[in-house]
């Protein structure tokens, strides 16, 4: 699962008044990856990697944030995760294993193409990426340090159900909520390969008269399962070295409100001496800000990447 090959293709250069850029690609597990390379004017000789999310998002969704820690100094790097963006592969079949593995391979790509030493790199998600985050962390223990955001405490199968609550709870209504949510998670159970057909075909036809049922996705029976959804990232928590940064939003739909709780939990049973949990209030999943007044105008939430300066300020002394 994990084979690398080491080939350093350069398929485009752009240099501005900061900030060099490089189209890299390189190859893990038989497929071939694209990346940018962010090269500071005034480097630090301190690397940031950005770990692949969730869905079909390609790196342009971390540009701004490669861009921003570039200007701080830190040669970033961030890519097509498998069958996003120009990148070979399919995430949809992919296990989270699977996906790890091309991020630990883009690391060691990484490593090499700027002759940065682990030692000197650290790692940064949000979302899916934050859960791999302690996982990727136990498997490269050379690595400097890890930076999770918007990290569900428990499955991924938890948070897509959260997530899926919150969003239908009026339509629904407060008094089949629960219900609807058992029918609801038999769905992403069966997706996830924990279920039979026959048991969520006896659970559907239980409840498809409901009013509510309309607001409730069963998926068809020769769909193709998704096994990321049975990964949990607190195991992993409980066995890091490195300092790490746990941030969530007080406003976040998604995940369980008390994900950074059970986190921080798992975090004092780890050898990590430096962990810090930080929540932002009024503050999404994606790390934008909720204006009460404006809230059809969303920004970035003012003390996220702030925050993030802040703590590796104090990390790299």
């Amino acid at each position: 699962m994990n084979s690398f090959e080491t080939d350093l293709i350069q398929e485009k250069e752009t240099e501005g008044d900061v900030i060099k850029k490089q189209d890299l690609s390189f190859t893990s597990n038989g497929l071939k990856l694209y990346g940018t390379l962010w090269e500071p004017k005034n480097s630090i000789q301190k690397g940031l990697f950005f770990v692949t999310s969730s869905q079909g998002n390609d790196r342009s969704g971390t540009n701004a944030e490669a861009s921003y820690f570039a200007d701080l100094g830190y040669t970033v790097f961030n890519y097509d995760k498998r069958g996003t963006g120009k990148s070979e592969g399919n995430w949809q079949s992919a296990t989270i294993e699977e996906l790890c593995s091309d991020d630990i391979n883009a690391i060691a790509f990484f490593a090499k193409a700027t002759r940065l030493p682990l030692s000197e790199i650290g790692i940064k998600g949000s979302s899916q990426g934050g859960i791999k985050i302690p996982y990727i962390l136990t498997k490269m223990p050379e690595l400097k340090f890890g930076i999770s955001i918007s990290c569900p405490s428990g499955t991924l199968l938890e948070s897509d159900l959260n997530y899926w609550k919150n969003t239908n709870v009026y339509q629904v209504g407060q008094e089949n909520i629960i219900v609807a949510e058992k029918v609801q998670k038999a769905g992403y159970d069966y997706l996830a390969n924990n279920l039979s057909y026959k048991k969520l075909n006896s659970i559907k036809n239980k409840y498809v008269n409901q009013d509510w049922f309309k607001y409730v996705w069963i998926p068809e029976e020769n769909i193709t399962k998704d096994y990321k959804l049975n990964f949990s990232g607190i195991p992993y928590f409980k066995k890091i070295s490195q300092p790490i940064l746990v941030i969530q939003g007080q406003s976040d739909i998604v995940i369980p409100g008390n994900s950074y709780k059970i986190i921080e939990k798992a975090l004092k049973k780890s050898e990590s001496k430096k962990y810090e949990i930080l929540t932002l209030d009024n503050t999404t999943h994606s790390m934008t800000y909720l204006d009460k007044e404006f809230p059809y105008f969303q920004t970035l939430s003012p003390k996220y990447l702030v925050s993030i300066t802040e703590w590796l300020k104090i990390i790299e002394n």
